[in-house]
C-alpha cells in the first residue's frame, strides 16, 4: 500500500478526531455557560426580591429614629419574657434592666394564672388603642373598661411598651432608682395606688432580677460559640447588598458593596420582568426573616343574631407566643440594605409610603394647579436666598391670594395630638394644629393664625379624629399677620420634628408629593359600580379591595369575597328581616356607624365603595381583622374560615360553602 496514501488517511482521521473533540468541548462549555447563567439569574432574582423586601421595612425617621424593638431569645414563661424585654430596653434605650424587670414583675406578679401575660404576651396590662393595630389586636376585657392588647409577638409588646408608655412618660429621663421610676409613672397617672405601694411592689422584684440575671449570665458562657457565629453574621451583612445585572459586568460583580450604592444602577429590565413572576414565591421567604411566626387559634362562632354587633360579639382568640429561637438563623440571610442602597436600586422604604386616604388642602385643587400657584419660596426644600435658616423650607405654603376665606382641609386622616401657639414672627410657627395618622404621619398646619384671641379660625379640638378632607381651620387674610397656611409632614415624633424645623433632620417630606402619591395608590376608592354576572361583580370588588389595600393578596381578597357572596350575593343594597345590611350584612351599631360614615362622605350607605372603605378603616376593631385577612399569606381555605369566624362571627351558609365560593373567585382574579 502506498505510504503517502496511509499518511493522508491518518491526517484525515486526526482532523476528524480533532473536530469531534472540539465540537464536544464546545457543546460542554455552552451547556456549562447556560447552567451558570441560569444559576446566576436565579441568584440575581432571589437577592433582588430579598433586597426589595428589606427596603420595604426600612424607616430612617420612625419615632426619633427608633425602630421596632427586638427582644431576642426567651423561654415561654413570664419571668423569661420580662427579662428579655428588660434587657432589650437597656440595650436599645438605656433604661436600667432591673427597673424594667421590677416594674413588670410588680404588674404581673409573674403568676402562672396571669393569662394576659402568658397567652396575650401583655406583661403590663396595656390597653388596646386603634393606632396599635400593627402590633396588637383587641384581647381580654378589662374590669375597669376597655380591652387589653393581645400582642402579635413579644417584640410587638416591647415596641408598644416603649413607644406608647416609657417614651411619652419619661421623655429623655432615664430613672436610676425604683423611687424615680415609680414617681414618673405616678405623675403621668399610670397607676392609682399610692406611690409608696408601687415602690414597695417594685422593690420586691429587684432581688429576683439579680438572681435571674446571674443565672442567665452563667448559661450565656456556655453559648460562646453561638456568639462568634453572630459576629460573623454581622460582618456578612456589611458586605452583602444590592444586586445588579449589567451585561458589561462579570458574574462576580452581581453582588455589590452596600457602601457603594452608585454601583447598584442599571438594573436590567429582564430581571424586573422575571421578578414580577416570582415575587409571590420569594416574598414569603424574605418576609419570614423579618416577621414573627404566630399561629392563630380559631374562635368559635357567635349566634347569628348578634354576629354583626360589636357590643355582643366575641373577641378574637389568643395567638401562640413567639418562639424567637429562629430569629438569629433568619437574620443571617439579611442583605443589610441601607436607605442609600435602596434608593440607588429604585426601591421604596417605609418613609416613602403614603397609605390611607390623602387629599389636597383646598377644594378643587390639583397637583398641577398647586404647583402653578406657588413660587420657589413657598415650595418644599432648600431654596437659596429664602431668608430661612439653612435656606430650608420644611413644608409648603398656600397663600391667601388664591385661597382666602376657604376651609383648610386635612390632607390625611388622623388624631389631633397638639394645638398651640409659638412665637409671632414669620420664622416661628404661630398657631398650629398637629395630627397623627395610624400609618405614622405627623401633619402640621401652621401660620394660619398667630394670636390665641383669634383661635376661632381653628375648627378642631385636641383628641378629635379627622378624616382626609375634613376641615382643620379657615385661611383668612382678615386674621392678623396671616397671608398663608404652612403644611408640613414627617414621620418623626412632633417634639423632635419641631426642634428641627429648618433641617432635613426633622424627617420632613414634601406634602404635595405625598398627596399625589397617596391619591395614585388608591387611598380613596370613590364609587364602585356593580353590574352583570356574579363573576363580573367579583372582579370589580376584587379591584376595589386591591386599590384600598395595595398589599392585599389574591387569597385574602378571595376569602372576603367568598364570605360576602354567601352573605349578600354581592348586593350592596341587600337587607334581611333582622336588619343586616350591605355587602357584609352589618347589623345594629355597626350598621349605624356605616350610615354615619356615608353621611360624612356625602354619599349613600348603599354605595359599594363606601362600604369597602368603611370596612377597611372605620369599622372599629373589625377593620384590623379585615386588613389582616386581606394581607394574609395563608391558603384561601384558611383565610376564608378565619374571616368567617373573626369578622362575620356567624351568618348564613356553612364555612365549607364559603370556602367553595372563595376558591371559585380566586380562579377569576
Amino acid at each position: 500500500m502506498d505510504q503517502s496514501f496511509l499518511q493522508n488517511r491518518m491526517r484525515h482521521f486526526r482532523r476528524k478526531l480533532f473536530l469531534l473533540v472540539g465540537g464536544f468541548l464546545a457543546v460542554f462549555f455552552l451547556v456549562f455557560e447556560l447552567i451558570s447563567a441560569a444559576s446566576s439569574a436565579i441568584v440575581v432574582l432571589t437577592y433582588y426580591n430579598q433586597a426589595k423586601q428589606e427596603c420595604s421595612n426600612i424607616s430612617s425617621s420612625d419615632d426619633d429614629g427608633d425602630g421596632d424593638v427586638s427582644v431576642g431569645n426567651y423561654d415561654k414563661n413570664i419571668e423569661s419574657m420580662a427579662y428579655a424585654v428588660a434587657k432589650a430596653m437597656e440595650k436599645a434605650y438605656g433604661y436600667k434592666a432591673e427597673l424594667v424587670f421590677a416594674q413588670l414583675g410588680h404588674e404581673t406578679g409573674f403568676g402562672k394564672g396571669y393569662t394576659i401575660g402568658t397567652e396575650d404576651l401583655n406583661l403590663s396590662g396595656i390597653k388596646y388603642q386603634a393606632d396599635m393595630s400593627d402590633y396588637a389586636r383587641p384581647g381580654q376585657a378589662a374590669s375597669d373598661g376597655g380591652v387589653y392588647c393581645e400582642f402579635k409577638s413579644l417584640d410587638a409588646y416591647a415596641t408598644v411598651y416603649y413607644k406608647w408608655f416609657l417614651k411619652p412618660d419619661f421623655g429623655k429621663t432615664k430613672p436610676k432608682t425604683v423611687q424615680e421610676w415609680a414617681h414618673l409613672l405616678k405623675v403621668h397617672k399610670y397607676y392609682q395606688v399610692s406611690e409608696e405601694n408601687y415602690v414597695s411592689g417594685m422593690n420586691s422584684f429587684i432581688d429576683e432580677y439579680k438572681k435571674y440575671d446571674a443565672a442567665h449570665k452563667n448559661d450565656s458562657k456556655k453559648d460562646s460559640s453561638s456568639s462568634s457565629k453572630e459576629k460573623t453574621s454581622t460582618a456578612k451583612k456589611k458586605k452583602t447588598a444590592a444586586i445588579v445585572h449589567n451585561q458589561k459586568k462579570s458574574l462576580s460583580d452581581l453582588i455589590v458593596d452596600v457602601d457603594k450604592p452608585e454601583e447598584a444602577r442599571g438594573m436590567n429590565d429582564l430581571v424586573k420582568k422575571e421578578n414580577d413572576k416570582s415575587t409571590s414565591k420569594s416574598s414569603k421567604a424574605s418576609s419570614a426573616s423579618s416577621s414573627s411566626k404566630t399561629s392563630s387559634k380559631a374562635s368559635s362562632s357567635s349566634k347569628t343574631s348578634s354576629k354583626k354587633d360589636n357590643s355582643k360579639s366575641s373577641s378574637p382568640k389568643k395567638g401562640d407566643s413567639t418562639d424567637s429561637s429562629s430569629d438569629e438563623s433568619n437574620s443571617e440571610r439579611s442583605l443589610g440594605m441601607t436607605e442609600d442602597s435602596c434608593k440607588a436600586l429604585g426601591f421604596e422604604t417605609k418613609d416613602d409610603e403614603s397609605s390611607g386616604e390623602w387629599t389636597y388642602p383646598f377644594k378643587g385643587m390639583t397637583y398641577k394647579s398647586a404647583k402653578a400657584q406657588m413660587d420657589s419660596a413657598q415650595a418644599f426644600g432648600v431654596h437659596a436666598g429664602s431668608g430661612r435658616k439653612n435656606n430650608y423650607h420644611d413644608g409648603v405654603d398656600f397663600g391667601t391670594a388664591q385661597h382666602n376665606g376657604q376651609a383648610i382641609r386635612a390632607i390625611h386622616g388622623g388624631k389631633v395630638v397638639d394645638i398651640g401657639f409659638r412665637g409671632t414672627t414669620q420664622n416661628d410657627i404661630g398657631g398650629y394644629v398637629v395630627t397623627k395618622s395610624s400609618d405614622g404621619w405627623y401633619i402640621v398646619y401652621q401660620e394660619f393664625v398667630f394670636s390665641p384671641s383669634e383661635s376661632d379660625v381653628i375648627k378642631v379640638k385636641k383628641g378629635e379624629t379627622v378624616e382626609a378632607g375634613e376641615t382643620i381651620g379657615v385661611l383668612s387674610s382678615s386674621t392678623a399677620n396671616v397671608n398663608h397656611v404652612h403644611i408640613g409632614a414627617t414621620k418623626q415624633v412632633w417634639s423632635k420634628a419641631i426642634s428641627n424645623s429648618f433641617s432635613s433632620a426633622g424627617g420632613w417630606k414634601d406634602p404635595l408629593e405625598l398627596i399625589k402619591k397617596g391619591i395614585a395608590s388608591g387611598g380613596s376608592l370613590g364609587s364602585v359600580k356593580l353590574s352583570g354576572s356574579d363573576e363580573a361583580k367579583a372582579k370589580s370588588l376584587a379591584k376595589a379591595l386591591q386599590k384600598v389595600d395595595p398589599k392585599a393578596t389574591k387569597n385574602g381578597i378571595a376569602a372576603i369575597l367568598g364570605n360576602w357572596r354567601v352573605e349578600s350575593g354581592f348586593d350592596p343594597k341587600a337587607q334581611n328581616a333582622s336588619g343586616a345590611s350591605g355587602l357584609g350584612q352589618w347589623l345594629g351599631g355597626r350598621f349605624s356607624n356605616l350610615q354615619a360614615y356615608a353621611k360624612k362622605k356625602g354619599k349613600s350607605w348603599t354605595d359599594a365603595g363606601v362600604q369597602i372603605e368603611f370596612a377597611y378603616k372605620a369599622d372599629g376593631t373589625d377593620s384590623a381583622i379585615i386588613k389582616k385577612v386581606l394581607e394574609g399569606k395563608g391558603s384561601v381555605d384558611e383565610l376564608t374560615r378565619k374571616f368567617r369566624r373573626e369578622w362575620e362571627r356567624g351568618g348564613e351558609g356553612s364555612e365549607d360553602e364559603r370556602v367553595k365560593k372563595a376558591e371559585a373567585i380566586r380562579k377569576l382574579i
